[in-house]
């Protein structure tokens, strides 16, 4: 066995082989780049070896210092492997000692975070859950109510009387945020005793159904539901022309085919009319981007595809979106309005496309200019919604072309299943009697409802046929 004495030759050597450095202190090359320190001894017959490091993380210095321990350590008749064997054994249990003392310091806040990782998995694979926003409300309603009273507790130290204290609380101010925040409450602990963070011999002290629950009655005992202000689908023309006026020339410019789309209060206006001709939500019309107005391939007739994320109904959210067919005077709004990139939104706020209108805009718009009519910018809808029964007197055979006019789900889940058409064909010709009332070429003129064929209105075959029933 050759044997090295400076760094150089630890450096320089490359043959396979084991070399001596000193007393039991053994330097072995594997390659030229890999090479270890081991310590070498024999007890009660037995040769060992201790692997010390691998070189040049551990320098000859140190190995030989290890070494020198390791041998007094056997003059006084200690077995060294054994010895570092019962050390790293007490260190594993220490670890699992302190991994468990965590888990059961664990905090709520930090058992919902694990929650919310887990489970958002999940809502990705379901049609009625998979979106930003229902994570986003799920998130704000743990921190708005329950984190500035539970969220720095340990989770092992809450009980149920600390979660009725919670309940009444929130149910005293929005009983229909208590009443999602209770099965909500008992999965993270149920999520937190399958990750070992709650004691599985304990009883979920959140256990809602058949439990906290019976405290409570439902949210609409509480507070009855307040619907939105709505416009009388009379006024709906006049609200539309006063729109249409020209503004003042401080908000006007004389620049090309856009000069009435300059200026925030002119861009407010169009998206007003947008959503009253569209019947959209007013967030909708917000988060509309250039790239959601689309021409079909087939019958080239234009349409404004509601991404999923955007879309508060259901019902399509197992598809790619909600088409809603654009009109004629859909398409003059569009044209007034400089055409940006595909991912900028259409009515945007102040600056660039990247951001989209505030969400009281339209709302404060319609309270400054129109607070004689006493309407809110969701009131648009109920004005079509009315409009369609009595005016222009559809029947209940076509009450889901209505529904799915607003984009509202059409009966009950099993009816969902079998369903696979969106009737953007009669759809179409309802939104283009819903245009001549709102824009009335002759307001004298008495509009008869339209005539709707028998005809196959599937918009996306091919989408539907990717469902079975």
């Amino acid at each position: 066995m050759a044997t090295l004495k400076t760094h150089s030759q630890l450096v320089a050597a490359s043959a396979a082989k084991s070399h001596a450095v000193a007393d039991k202190l053994s330097f072995v090359v594997k390659s030229k780049s890999t090479k270890y320190w081991f310590f070498r001894y024999t007890l009660n017959g037995k040769t060992k070896k201790i692997k010390l490091g691998k070189f040049p993380e551990v320098s000859m210095r140190e190995a030989k210092d290890m070494a020198f321990e390791l041998r007094r350590a056997l003059e006084q008749g200690i077995d060294p492997k054994a010895q570092r064997e019962t050390e790293q054994r007490e260190s594993e249990l220490a670890a699992i000692k302190k991994a468990e003392q965590e888990k059961k310091n664990i905090t709520f806040k930090k058992a919902f975070a694990i929650y919310l990782f887990h489970r958002s998995k999940a809502w990705k694979k379901d049609p009625l859950e998979g979106t930003k926003l229902f994570k986003a409300q799920t998130k704000g309603r743990f921190v708005k109510h329950v984190f500035p009273i539970l969220g720095d507790r340990k989770i092992n130290d809450i009980t149920t009387q600390d979660l009725l204290g919670l309940y009444h609380r929130v149910y005293k101010k929005t009983p229909r945020t208590g009443e999602l925040l209770g099965p909500e409450i008992e999965k993270v602990f149920d999520g937190a005793r399958n990750k070992g963070y709650f004691p599985s011999d304990k009883r979920n002290p959140a256990r809602w159904k058949n439990g906290l629950a019976l405290e409570f009655h439902k949210a609409s005992f509480y507070k009855k539901s307040k619907c939105y202000r709505g416009l009388h689908h009379n006024a709906a023309a006049e609200v539309f022309a006063r729109l249409s006026e020209p503004l003042p020339s401080a908000y006007a410019t004389a620049t090309g085919n856009h000069a009435w789309y300059s200026g925030a209060k002119a861009r407010v206006r169009l998206a007003i009319q947008w959503t009253l001709l569209t019947v959209a939500r007013g967030g909708e019309t917000r988060l509309a981007r250039w790239r959601d107005i689309q021409v079909e391939e087939d019958s080239q007739l234009p349409i404004w595809v509601k991404p999923v994320d955007n879309i508060k109904t259901g019902r399509f959210k197992s598809y790619d979106g909600h088409a809603v067919p654009l009109t004629k005077e859909m398409l003059k709004i569009l044209d007034q309005i400089p055409r940006g990139k595909p991912d900028e939104f259409i009515f945007h706020g102040r600056g660039s496309g990247s951001n989209p209108m505030g969400k009281e805009t339209m709302t404060a718009a319609i309270k400054r200019d129109f607070a004689e009519f006493n309407f809110t910018t969701h009131g648009m809808r109920s004005a079509f919604r009315t409009w369609a029964h009595e005016i222009l007197k559809l029947s209940l055979r076509h009450h889901d072309v209505i529904k799915m006019c607003q984009s509202h789900s059409t009966g009950d889940d099993l009816e969902m299943r079998y369903m696979r058409g969106d009737l953007l064909i009669h759809r179409h010709k309802v939104m283009q009697e819903w245009e001549r009332w709102v824009v009335p070429a002759n307001p004298a003129k008495v509009i008869e409802p339209p005539e709707f064929s028998r005809e196959s209105s599937c918009r996306s075959q091919s989408r539907a046929n990717q469902h079975t029933a």
